[in-house]
């Protein structure tokens, strides 16, 4: 909701949590590339948000949520390698 701004207090909770783990289920079943989800996100949210600002917003999303799963992934080897030197 944060990444959508002063438009995402139009969308209800309900339905963006909807459009999420659909779009989280559509990626999980596409069997080349993970990205089947957010064109279906974009295209559920261009009804209220606009063309325009829901690309941005998906982007947005998806960049931010792969920075924290890189984030996770480094702060595990951190820990793993500080371990292993003692």
């Amino acid at each position: 909701r944060l990444v959508l701004g002063a438009q995402g207090a139009r969308i209800g909770f309900g339905r963006l949590f909807m459009v999420t783990v659909s779009g989280f289920v559509i990626n999980y079943i596409t069997p080349v590339v993970a990205l089947g989800g957010e064109p279906y996100k974009v295209s559920a949210l261009s009804g209220t948000l606009g063309a325009g600002r829901s690309v941005s917003a998906v982007v947005l999303y998806r960049m931010v949520h792969l920075l924290g799963h890189m984030f996770l992934l480094l702060t595990g080897v951190v820990a793993a390698g500080s371990s292993c030197v003692e």
